[in-house]
């Protein structure tokens, strides 16, 4: 069979293939490429098309279809590591109670990622995505014998600070060969929860307030899907009171509940 006339494909990218159209379906274009003295004959599927036209020798018998077949380009990541509570460590003048304080500045940090990317070309290194934003961050502390100011001796002492943030986020990431680089910053709820118990009383302060993530990362690409990596990131805000047993209990000046993390992260992507 003799190539009559010259079609063309351009893909998603804007590269023109010039061929013959040999056979489309609903899933791929079947074409033949002329290379010097050989007729390599190959298929590319729909989705990797912007659009095709086919020749031929009649002009009116000339046909362009644009597709509006595209993949959806998704990137989910999901780790946890080290956090560490920003703000002033609270004075008590209690050795002890001070040394607590400062422990409960260490926790860990669980956080997960589920990013659509609207502007993805493959030979674009530079995208743009949104994204659905977590974080899940612990501080814990257990003291025994401890002298607490306004209450007295204390045989066991327990303190949590857990904040959850969950929202939406702006997403950058650069891609090279076997790095990606991601960067996301995104404003949203802070749902901080600090329960505390003294011997056998427990009470438990809440409060919900406006605040901020930001984060950047780095994946190693292990496979065409598959990537590990670390990121560095900061979430939480402050607040001015605390909700205990349907009371609001205001505080002299703002606390922070906020945490840098730097975290492992397995991510998978489908570009």
């Amino acid at each position: 069979m003799g190539i009559k006339a010259q079609d063309t494909i351009i893909n998603n990218d804007n590269d023109t293939i010039y061929c013959k159209i040999l056979d489309v379906n609903s899933e791929n274009i079947r074409y033949q490429v002329q290379n010097e003295d050989r007729k390599t004959t190959s298929t590319i599927n729909l989705k990797y098309i912007a659009s095709y036209q086919i020749n031929d020798n009649a002009p009116e018998s000339n046909t362009t279809v644009v597709n509006n077949k595209k993949e959806p380009v998704f990137r989910i990541a999901a780790g946890g590591g080290y956090a560490g509570r920003t703000g002033e460590i609270q004075r008590t003048g209690d050795a002890q109670l001070d040394q607590l304080s400062k422990n409960l500045s260490n926790g860990y940090n669980l956080e997960g990622d589920a990013e659509y990317y609207f502007n993805w070309r493959q030979k674009d290194a530079l995208n743009f995505a949104v994204a659905l934003h977590f974080n899940y961050i612990n501080h814990h502390v257990i003291g025994t014998n401890v002298n607490i100011p306004d209450y007295g001796f204390a045989n066991r002492y327990e303190e949590s600070q857990i904040v959850c943030y969950v929202a939406p986020a702006f997403v950058m990431r650069y891609d090279l060969p076997n790095w990606l680089f991601t960067l996301s910053v995104g404003l949203g709820p802070v749902f901080f929860t600090n329960p505390i118990t003294v011997n056998y009383l427990s009470i438990t302060g809440n409060s919900v307030i406006l605040g901020s993530h930001f984060g950047i990362g780095a994946d190693y690409k292990i496979s065409p899907h598959w990537g590990i990596g670390l990121r560095l990131s900061a979430a939480g805000g402050s607040i001015n009171s605390l909700n205990i047993g349907g009371n609001k209990v205001k505080f002299d000046k703002p606390m922070s509940v906020s945490s840098w993390m730097i975290s492992g992260i397995l991510s998978f992507r489908t570009k």
